[in-house]
């Protein structure tokens, strides 16, 4: 499920394959798309709500235009399901994670893979970039959490060297997401000095949720 940045609108994928629209005010279904052929694990809202992007057990990530249901864009590279993407704030990129263990980076004008990211030792159920587009935080099925530089050369080792991954429990992660405000990021900040952004053995929700 993702909400629009407006919050008009509310885009759904099902086990079928199928994207769906709805209008968040009536309830009502705007339309159905045939997106996948194989079950959509995952939805997101470029930030101008002019494209969205969903990926599926099919292994792609495809984008499409919500006013018409047109795609616009397939991204292939993935050897097993896609199951967590996002857009970068700027909306030039989209980070996507995989039950191949793997996460990549995209360009969303031409679809082109931009960078492979490693280290993940179980299937990657989350992803995110922080506010200001610098990190990527991913979680993974054995509660492993992990945070790299997006704009660095190689991936091979975690952000902010000296890093090890936050382990929250045995359980998968279902969902990761930057704080930005408040007492969490107040604490992070004090943490670390580069914008309080999770670097260290962070306890849970110190920053993640």
């Amino acid at each position: 499920l993702a909400f629009s940045p407006d919050g008009q609108t509310l885009a759904s994928g099902d086990q079928n394959g199928k994207l769906k629209i709805w209008e968040v005010r009536t309830g009502k279904e705007k339309y159905s798309l045939a997106a996948h052929d194989r079950p959509i694990w995952s939805i997101a809202y470029h930030p101008n709500g002019e494209t969205i992007a969903s990926g599926s057990q099919d292994r792609t990530i495809k984008l499409w235009q919500p006013k018409t249901g047109k795609k616009v864009g397939t991204f292939n590279g993935h050897s097993n399901a896609v199951f967590s993407i996002a857009f970068s704030p700027d909306g030039k990129k989209i980070v996507s994670g995989g039950w191949d263990h793997s996460l990549r980076i995209w360009n969303v004008a031409d679809g082109k893979k931009i960078k492979t990211l490693l280290g993940h030792e179980d299937q990657v159920t989350s992803v995110s970039f922080s506010p200001d587009g610098k990190w990527i935080v991913s979680g993974d099925e054995s509660g492993t959490l992990e945070v790299r530089d997006a704009g660095a050369p190689t991936f091979g080792a975690l952000a902010m060297g000296g890093c090890a991954p936050l382990t929250l429990s045995s359980s998968c992660v279902l969902r990761s997401h930057f704080c930005t405000q408040g007492e969490e990021a107040q604490r992070a900040r004090q943490l670390h000095p580069l914008g309080g952004l999770l670097a260290r053995r962070l306890k849970d929700r110190l920053g993640l949720v």
